[in-house]
C-alpha cells in the first residue's frame, strides 16, 4: 500500500481566509508522520494528469476555460462555475487541478494493474465538480476521473462510497446513466446543506438504474445512528454490486466540530468505518481499495481522521488513547483555534442531543427506503 502525495498538489488552494486550504495536507502529512505511523518509503509520488485524462469527464470548452482563467484569472466567468465565493479563480490553477487528478490516476493504475492493493492519494477528493463547471471548491473531478479509469481502461466494476457530510453530486452525475458504476453517498440532507442533492429517489436513469444509492442524513446525527446505517447499507452494497474495485471519500466534516456542516459525529465513526471498509475490500473485491481524502475544515479533527484511513489500509494500528504529538501541536498551533482533543481516537464528551432518538428513527426511515430499491437487484 503507498500514500499517494506529493509537493505540488499543494497549489490547489485558495486565496487567504477560504477554507479549502492545502495547509490541511501538509498538518494531515506531519501529523501521520509524527504519530510514525507514515514513512518515507511509504510515499507514491503523483503524476500530473492530461488533457486527455481530464477530458474523460470534462467537456473541451470547460477545460479550455479553465486554462484561459489560469492565465488571467479576470478572465474567469460564473458561467463555468469561476469567479465565486466558492471557486475563485486564481493563477495556475488549471495546473494544480491537474496535479490533484494525476495523484487518483497514478493510484488507480497503480492498483488496477496489481502493483498495489491499496494506495490513499491525499489532496483532492473534488467530487462536486461538474462535467462543465466548477462547483464547490472543486474545479476538476478527480473521483471522476480515476472512476472512469478504472471502468473504461481497465474494464472493472467500480464501487464509489462517499462519506463526505456533503453528497457527491458531481460523481453521481456523471456516473448517472453508467451500469459499470454504482455509488453511494452517506451525506446530511441537501434540505439543509449544500449542494441540495441526494435524496433517496435519485437512483440513476437508463442502464444505471439502481446504481446511484443516497443516505440523506439527519442534522445532528450522532455516532450510533450514523455506524448503525453504514453497517445496514455498505456490506449488502458489496453482496449486491460485487465490485472489482472501491473507491472512498473520506471527508472529516461529519464531525462536530467542523464549521460547514450540521453532523455531530464524534472521532469515534472516523476509525471504525475504514476498518469495515477493508475488511469488505477483501471479501469482495480482492483487497483492491482506492481511497481519496477530501473535505474537513477543522484542524483539530481531518488530520486524525485521515490517519484512521491510512492506519486501517497500512495495517499500523492505532491504539485510540494514543496522545496527540506535542511537536505536531506546536508546530501547527496558529490553526488551531481551539484545546486539541485528548487523543487519536478520543474526543471530550459531546452533551448528547435530547432528540438523538427521533433522529436516529428518521435516519433508520430513510434506509428502509433505500434498502426496499437495493433488494429489488438481489
Amino acid at each position: 500500500m503507498k500514500l499517494v502525495y506529493r509537493p505540488e498538489v499543494l497549489a490547489y488552494s485558495f486565496p487567504d481566509g477560504h477554507p479549502f486550504t492545502s495547509r490541511r495536507i501538509e498538518a494531515a502529512v506531519d501529523f501521520m508522520e509524527s504519530l510514525g505511523i507514515l514513512r518515507p518509503e511509504d510515499i507514491l509520488p503523483g503524476r500530473k494528469a492530461r488533457d486527455e485524462d481530464i477530458l474523460r469527464v470534462h467537456d473541451p470548452a470547460y477545460v479550455e476555460h479553465v486554462r484561459r482563467a489560469s492565465e488571467n484569472p479576470y478572465a474567469a466567468s460564473p458561467v463555468y462555475g469561476l469567479a465565486t465565493a466558492d471557486v475563485p479563480a486564481f493563477p495556475g490553477m488549471h495546473d494544480a487541478a491537474a496535479w490533484v487528478a494525476g495523484g487518483a490516476l497514478a493510484a488507480g493504475e497503480a492498483v488496477a494493474e496489481g502493483r498495489l492493493v491499496h494506495a490513499f492519494v491525499l489532496g483532492g477528493g473534488l467530487h462536486h465538480a461538474q462535467r462543465d463547471h466548477a462547483s464547490g471548491f472543486c474545479l476538476y473531478n478527480d473521483a471522476a476521473i480515476l472512476i472512469h479509469l478504472l471502468a473504461s481502461d481497465y474494464g472493472m466494476r467500480v464501487l464509489y462510497i462517499d462519506l463526505d457530510a456533503h453528497h457527491g453530486d458531481g460523481v453521481q452525475a456523471i456516473f448517472y446513466r453508467d451500469a459499470r458504476v454504482m455509488t453511494l453517498s452517506f451525506h446530511e440532507s441537501g434540505r439543509y446543506l449544500y449542494p441540495g442533492t441526494g435524496f433517496v429517489d435519485e437512483l440513476g436513469e437508463g442502464e444505471g438504474f439502481g446504481l446511484s444509492l443516497n443516505v440523506p442524513l439527519e442534522p445532528y446525527t450522532e455516532d450510533d445512528s450514523y455506524l448503525e446505517v453504514v453497517h445496514a447499507v455498505v456490506p449488502l452494497v458489496f453482496q449486491v454490486f460485487r465490485p472489482d474495485v472501491v473507491v472512498t471519500l473520506h471527508g472529516a466534516d461529519p464531525h462536530l466540530y467542523d464549521p460547514l456542516t450540521h453532523l455531530s459525529l464524534s472521532i469515534r465513526p472516523f476509525a471504525e468505518v475504514p476498518k469495515l471498509l477493508h475488511e469488505l475490500a477483501h471479501t469482495y473485491a480482492h483487497g483492491r481499495w482506492i481511497a481519496l481524502s477530501s473535505g474537513g475544515y477543522d484542524f483539530r479533527v481531518f488530520p486524525r481522521a485521515w490517519a484512521w484511513v491510512w492506519s486501517a489500509m497500512a495495517e499500523r494500528p492505532l491504539d485510540p488513547h494514543t496522545p496527540i504529538p506535542e511537536g505536531w501541536v506546536e508546530r501547527w498551533k496558529n490553526a488551531l483555534h481551539d484545546p486539541v482533543p485528548p487523543a487519536v481516537g478520543v474526543d471530550p464528551p459531546f452533551p448528547r442531543n435530547p432528540r438523538a432518538e427521533s433522529i436516529a428513527e428518521r435516519n433508520r426511515r430513510t434506509v428502509a427506503q433505500l434498502l426496499h430499491h437495493l433488494r429489488h437487484r438481489m
